[in-house]
């Protein structure tokens, strides 16, 4: 596969994008990373994905819809290759340099980070090909976007129309998430991948989960939760589109 890529972001009310809304810590590690792709094993599924844009706007792109991997060398200069997904689909992925950062920092409400943890930490380990890839990337962005009262990766602000297969599958993981049966595994986590200069937000499993995330609530629930953030949807537009997806269109 080429490199990973995707569209420009603008957050309209603070001119600034959703990777630079938020500084780095002090102790970051960093990642210079050379090749940013998504690799054919265990692959992604290529489809549209549509979601919320500016006021009653929505934007839509074709695009690689699967699990990261980020190759490079740390700050050491030792070899580096990290797993990641797509936590942003406002910002262009591109080579550059990211630093970690706690996941209490990401520009979502703290129902979402949890809810996110916990659908990633569980469903990571059914990645195998590219159908459960494109559910689990398809399941965190339905978590991370959706203004509506349901998880459906079929219909709402944010929606695709991936095949059958990958939807069905997001929407069946989505719904042991919400129904309590996917539970926090306290001994994995997430954290952050920050860019610099509006590159693309990542999150990456991590072992251990020091921020004590709350449990995971009802759908209807977060939803009310987002409250003034309005799912960045409402001042943010852009896209993540990944090289080469636009020749299939």
């Amino acid at each position: 596969m080429g490199d990973v890529k995707g569209g420009r972001a603008l957050v309209a009310a603070l001119g600034i994008s959703i990777a630079a809304a938020f500084a780095a810590p002090a102790q970051a590690t960093d990642f210079h990373i050379t090749h940013a792709t998504v690799p054919s094993v265990p692959g992604a599924l290529i489809a549209n994905i549509y979601y919320p844009g500016i006021g009653s706007g929505s934007g839509s792109e074709n695009i690689r819809i699967g699990r990261i991997e980020l190759t490079g060398t740390d700050q050491g200069g030792n070899f580096a290759s990290l797993t990641t997904y797509c936590a942003d689909i406002f910002d262009i992925l591109q080579p550059g340099t990211f630093s970690t950062a706690d996941i209490s920092a990401a520009p979502f409400s703290a129902a979402r980070i949890a809810a996110a943890t916990t659908f990633l930490t569980n469903a990571d380990l059914l990645v195998t090909n590219s159908t459960t890839s494109a559910a689990a990337q398809l399941g965190l962005w339905e978590i991370l976007y959706e203004t509506g009262g349901s998880w459906d990766v079929k219909s709402g602000a944010f929606h695709s129309d991936v095949a059958n297969s990958a939807a069905n599958l997001a929407n069946s993981w989505l719904a042991a998430l919400s129904g309590h049966i996917w539970l926090p595994d306290p001994s994995v986590g997430l954290q952050l991948l920050v860019p610099q200069r509006g590159n693309q937000l990542q999150f990456q499993l991590v072992a251990g989960n020091p921020q004590g995330l709350p449990d995971v609530p009802e759908p209807a629930s977060w939803v009310m939760m987002v409250g003034g953030f309005g799912l960045a949807g409402a001042t943010l537009r852009g896209r993540c589109r990944q090289q080469g997806a636009k020749a299939a269109r």
